[in-house]
């Protein structure tokens, strides 16, 4: 979490948590580990009123952004920034209209050619590494700071969604 913290850019993290509150919707996308962090997102935001899916199948990314617009956004989860298949959903948002966000380690990569605006979390990986804890963990973490940025920007109305989705 330390270097996810050094690596995060303030400003790129409240255009990202502003452009989340007003777009129509969000499409959170990743493949292996990184499919997991789109999942949990999907849920984590979903329960604060923001419209969302999460797509993990590279068939299904290539669907979901092609039916993206202006006014959506897509949020590419790619730890290498490589992952040809999240690569190409971005890029195919971005053709769409879509804003596009890339959340990766390496500010440099494939994925970040697509991006309006790249988050960068910590926890370098090495080749054989795929998966580690340590890198679920710092793209967990950025979901959160995206998510308390959410909550923080209308505590009422996160609260009032949190309350409806919790009731039996």
């Amino acid at each position: 979490m330390k270097d996810s913290i050094a690596l995060m850019d303030q400003k790129e993290l409240e255009a990202a948590v502003e452009i989340m509150k007003t777009a129509d919707k969000v499409e959170f996308m990743g493949v292996g580990f990184s499919g997991l962090t789109a999942l949990e997102a999907k849920y984590k935001f979903m329960r604060i009123g923001i419209k969302c899916d999460a797509q993990t199948d590279a068939q299904m990314m290539k669907i979901s952004a092609s039916l993206l617009k202006a006014g959506d956004l897509a949020v590419g989860i790619s730890q290498s920034g490589g992952s040809q298949e999240t690569v190409r959903a971005l890029k195919k948002a971005k053709e769409m209209g879509a804003y596009t966000i890339a959340v990766t380690h390496y500010k440099d990569s494939a994925i970040t050619e697509y991006a309006d605006l790249v988050l960068i979390n910590g926890s370098k990986e090495g080749p054989l590494q795929g998966g580690a804890l340590s890198t679920k963990i710092s793209q967990l973490f950025l979901m959160d700071v995206l998510y308390t940025g959410l909550v923080i920007k209308d505590i009422e109305r996160a609260t009032q969604f949190k309350e409806v989705t919790t009731r039996d």
